[in-house]
Formats: C-alpha cells, structure tokens, sequence
C-alpha cells in the first residue's frame, strides 16, 4: 500500500509541478516592482512559501561553524559520507557525534528577520481567513522557533528522532542538549577524531517506548521523502500564489527555482 501512494505521489506532483509552472509562466509577475507584487500578495487566498539552504545562514551562529563544516566536511570526513543509512549502521557512535554536533549548532542559531517575518504574515492570513503555509528543505526548526505553525518540514528535523525498531518507529522531539550525557565534551569540530574514543551504543540515544537505538528523524542521501509529506505538497503546491524563498530582499517564484 505504501508503494502504492508513492508512486502515485510521485506522478501527482510532477503532473501538479508542470501546471503550477505554466500559471506562474504566464502571470509573469515582477516581484522586483514592490507595488504590483504587494496588489498579486493581498489578492491571494492560498499562498505557499518555498525556503532552502540559504534561508537561514543570517540567524547561524558563525561561532559554532566551523571553515570544515562550511566546506560540506566535519573533522576531515565529508557531510555526506555520515549522512547516509549505511554509515550509521557501520558507525552508529560517529554518525551520532555528528548529528550531536549539528543539533547544538541549529539549537545555538537563532530566527533571522525573514523567519520572523513569515511567522507574523502567517498571523495576519490567519486572521484574514487566508491559507499560508510554509515547505522548506531546512532541519533547523528556525521557522517553527519563528513562531510560524504551517511548516512542512519536508526533510525532517534535527530536533526529533525516529526509533530504528520497525515494530516501533516511535517519533519522539527531544531538546536535550547534548542529546546524551557521553556527548558532553565531543563538541569540537577542529579536533581530529583520533582524540575521542567510540562511544558504546548502549550509551547512544534510545527510544523512550522500545528501549531500542534511535537515529536522526532526517531524508538522509539515498532514501526518499515520506510519503504522506510528498501528498501533502501536491495538495498545497495547488494554491494561487507560489513563491519559493526570500533571497537578497525579492520572493523569486517557483518557475526559476
């Protein structure tokens, strides 16, 4: 059944991609004239943001990246060799420490003036009777700390973890920083792994219900979007006005993304 709705999802939200870019096409709206694009918002009844990677580097803390982590590497391994099924089955201990690490950069950010912005505009559509909803590619959580309610989080979150029984798959939000006790002092990333010893799994973060390992509730490279989140964007990509993120002061729409 599940294979089911997501082949569906998938050919859904292409059908819905390719008619959402034909409208946007053929307004050809000017978001850089600030009086047309203000008349196009206000006349909106249905209105999605669309926000990525670049969103949230004004509210990061600089402090806590460092030039290995802005070059995609963590104490010399790439970001993406520790973000992926079979380096945590390999590595649980290491590929824990890294998502550690991430969570105390995201929970040491903070919202920058755009997420704040978006959560006070979702207020005003709200008390207009207006639809507004937010999808982001973020894991930081910085639109939910914003205040905003309607955010799809289409690649997960850093703040919750899912249980790696597939009799549980309990999703719990833990804030705990670090996530677990051994993690006090791994923090640094400009120290070489060979400073730190593994830590045992049995002190890794474990589910609540179960007792069983939990890992990052995050789409790491190689697997694929929830099934349920992928309908719930082709139900929201079907709206009157899409827009895809703020970038240098101008919302670009969803056709030059």
């Amino acid at each position: 059944m599940a294979n089911f709705k997501r082949f569906w999802a998938q050919k859904l939200l292409v059908k819905v991609s390719k008619v959402n870019k034909r409208n946007v096409t053929s307004n050809a709206y000017n978001y850089s004239d600030h009086e047309a694009f203000r008349k196009v918002l206000n006349d909106a009844h249905d209105i999605v943001v669309m926000t990525g990677t670049d969103f949230s580097k004004d509210g990061c803390n600089n402090k806590s990246i460092s030039k290995t982590e802005k070059n995609d590497r963590w104490r010399n391994f790439k970001v993406e060799h520790l973000s992926n099924i079979r380096a945590f089955k390999a590595n649980p201990s290491l590929v824990w420490e890294f998502y550690n690490y991430r969570r105390n950069s995201a929970f040491r950010s903070y919202p920058n003036k755009v997420h704040l912005n978006l959560a006070d505009f979702e207020r005003k559509c709200k008390r207009e009777n207006k639809e507004f909803n937010i999808i982001t590619n973020n894991v930081d959580g910085l639109h939910i700390r914003a205040g905003s309610q309607n955010v799809l989080e289409l690649h997960g979150s850093l703040r919750k973890v899912i249980c790696t029984n597939n009799q549980c798959k309990t999703i719990e939000t833990v804030y705990d920083d670090p996530i677990v006790p051994a993690f006090k002092y791994m923090l640094d990333p400009a120290l070489p792994q060979s400073e730190f010893s593994p830590i045992d799994e049995n002190q890794l973060p474990k589910c609540r219900k179960c007792g069983c390992l939990v890992r990052p509730n995050i789409v790491w490279f190689g697997e694929k979007l929830d099934t349920d989140k992928m309908l719930q964007v082709i139900i929201i990509q079907q709206c009157y006005l899409d827009l895809t993120r703020l970038k240098g002061g101008y919302l670009w729409p969803n056709s030059v993304w």
